[in-house]
């Protein structure tokens, strides 16, 4: 792997301990999501299950990168922040293009910021090589982001396929709106849902196990819960499909960006999610 950050003072089996009960917590809230009607929803309103789920995982990893921020303080950094802000914005003000939410982009912004320079004081606490996180040159960024492109154009394709075959032709909302608006998703869900888990999880989990279950620990969390994020909707209506539906994105979406940011770096996967809901977005989807 290209990063080898370090979790302080654990005891021997605590970090899986730890991550047993994040899997366990997750399972726990997606239920409770799926059964609880939306007239008991918080701390928002939300117009389906899917958009609930979103929200409390999110704001719940924003906590955790919060109190991570709290036990690594020691590794802050001012050009983390100043990138995580940037960053932020970015995503946020897309997020704030999508919908017209102010609080909505506000606090998008918020949990990539947080999430982003607290995964950073994980590296800056260790002892190993940190991984590719947007801190390099403006130059060796773009290369990154453009090789994710090319390796999502057949992904692309695979889902554009797939959204045509269900809906058929809709219309484009024009191609200086769909590059904005797949800002949003292409930052802040490979950050929130995957860079600072992932991190968090590797951190946990290295000096207790083998590098293969590591691994197989880090992809299953930087993959399944966002994918299962997609479907609660469809697991109330055919769970078969449901698992069905899990597998394919996980496969097919959620690993190649995953492995794209242990092996490559967080811009790689951001340029391959960017152009997939970019491709997705323009052809009115």
């Amino acid at each position: 792997m290209d990063f080898t950050p370090e979790f302080p003072n654990l005891n021997r089996y605590s970090g899986w301990a730890i991550f047993s009960l994040i899997l366990i917590g997750y399972v726990i809230l997606y239920i409770i999501n799926i059964f609880l009607p939306l007239d008991f929803s918080f701390p928002f309103e939300y117009q389906n299950l899917t958009s609930r789920i979103w929200s409390w995982t999110e704001l719940l990893l924003g906590v955790g990168a919060i109190m991570n921020l709290f036990i690594n303080r020691a590794g802050f950094s001012t050009s983390g922040l100043i990138r995580g802000i940037i960053l932020g914005i970015i995503s946020g003000a897309s997020h704030y293009g999508m919908n017209q939410s102010l609080t909505d982009g506000i606090l998008t912004g918020l949990l990539v910021l947080v999430c982003y320079v607290s995964a950073l004081t994980i590296f800056r606490t260790g002892h190993g090589v940190p991984g590719i996180s947007f801190q390099e040159s403006p130059v060796y960024i773009l290369r990154l982001i453009l090789f994710g492109i090319i390796i999502s154009v057949p992904f692309a394709c695979i889902n554009l396929g797939y959204f045509y075959l269900n809906q058929g032709l809709l219309l484009s909302p024009g191609i200086i709106d769909a590059i904005f608006l797949a800002c949003n998703p292409a930052i802040s869900e490979e950050i929130i849902f995957r860079f600072f888990p992932v991190i968090l999880t590797f951190a946990l989990l290295r000096n207790e196990s083998s590098d293969r279950r590591t691994l197989c620990a880090v992809i299953f969390i930087g993959v399944v819960p966002h994918s299962l994020n997609h479907l609660p909707e469809l697991f109330v209506t055919n769970p078969i499909g449901a698992v069905i539906m899990c597998i394919l994105t996980s496969l097919l979406f959620g690993l190649p960006m995953c492995l794209l940011q242990l092996y490559k770096g967080l811009p790689s996967a951001c340029g391959f999610h960017w152009f997939v809901d970019m491709t997705r977005f323009l052809a009115g989807y």
